[in-house]
């Protein structure tokens, strides 16, 4: 082996190692290959099914902004679905096993899933089920597994506490869910319709003049009119609640009076109203602090929704969706 040790063939070997490596370097990299889109295809029996469910779900017609709207959720689940697939959220899920081990009892009969089974028998009857792509064409896992895909992306958000700022940033932008709406007290005394008849207006009108001569505080005076089937003390309440039980004009009105005098008479569905407003809270905003524990739950359910569209944004670029027109579907 005198020859591994000639100091000649070192030197060509060492030659032709340089030569090597420089044209290397010469050389332009090879590119990578292009990433082919993986691919949805929604066929026309799938679109066509959707308008189906969607009529027979709402009785209405399907609109072309209708079937956008079907086809871009089922692409959602689909992506989502196999999202779940790629992170094998389908092994270990105890829900996913017995529904395929059920299949598999189904389909080739014997005792019924897990009855006598021992371990091993069960896990060869699921890897069977795996092998015959069972899961691929079950709706109920399908779904099963679009909603643990998006409960794990959203349990990722949730580990994430949020600051001050976000809070008040919440807090800001959706401010119109903190307005406490505007509130009213007051006592009535009750004029009916039913009692009173075509006498209605006028003995209202003389009742209240009455009131106001005798200067009659509240409590005494409710005494005097027509019983009310909700008594003649209405606690803070706010329009909404008003018109509910009174009716809309009444609620607005109402809520224009000044407080400390006899007014009216103001028209509900049941008659006619002589009212003492007792106080009046105009609409105001709740504090960040008085609604903390809202603040906390929105923002949170926020940034859950904003990371499963996120992933479904990076996911789409990652395919190409091709749909099918059913015939004769309007465009």
């Amino acid at each position: 082996m005198r020859w591994l040790r000639a100091p000649l063939l070192h030197f060509l070997g060492l030659g032709a190692l340089i030569y090597a490596l420089d044209v290397r370097g010469q050389r332009p990299e090879a590119s990578p290959a292009p990433r082919v889109p993986r691919e949805i295809v929604v066929t026309a029996d799938q679109v066509r099914q959707l308008r189906e469910d969607y009529t027979r779900e709402t009785g209405l017609p399907v609109t072309a902004a209708d079937e956008a709207a079907l086809v871009a959720r089922a692409v959602d689940e689909e992506l989502l679905y196999r999202e779940a697939l790629a992170h094998g959220l389908d092994r270990g899920d105890r829900s996913v096993a017995w529904r395929l081990v059920e299949k598999m009892e189904f389909l080739g009969g014997g005792s019924a899933a897990g009855a006598g089974e021992s371990p091993a028998e069960r896990a060869a009857r699921l890897e069977a089920a795996r092998a015959l792509g069972l899961e691929r064409d079950d709706v109920v896992i399908r779904r099963m597994l679009v909603e643990k895909m998006r409960l794990v992306v959203k349990q990722a958000a949730s580990a994430e506490e949020p600051t001050e700022a976000a809070l008040r940033d919440y807090w800001e932008r959706h401010r119109e869910r903190w307005v406490q709406p505007a509130t009213v007290a007051f006592w009535h005394v009750f004029v009916s319709r039913e009692t009173h008849g075509p006498a209605l207006a006028e003995d209202a009108r003389r009742l209240l003049a009455a009131l106001r001569a005798e200067e009659s505080a509240p409590r005494a005076a409710v005494g005097r009119g027509d019983g009310f089937p909700l008594g003649p003390h209405v606690r803070a309440q706010s329009p909404r609640q008003l018109a509910t039980s009174f009716g809309p004009e009444f609620a607005a009105a109402v809520m224009r009076l000044e407080p400390g005098a006899w007014r009216g008479p103001l028209a509900s569905a049941y008659g006619l109203h002589l009212v003492w407003v007792e106080s009046r809270q105009p609409e105001a905003t709740a504090p960040l602090e008085a609604v903390r524990s809202k603040l906390l739950r929105g923002l949170q359910a926020e940034r859950q929704q904003q990371r499963v569209e996120e992933l479904l944004r990076r996911l789409r670029r990652e395919y190409v969706v091709r749909v099918e027109r059913p015939r004769g579907a309007q465009s």
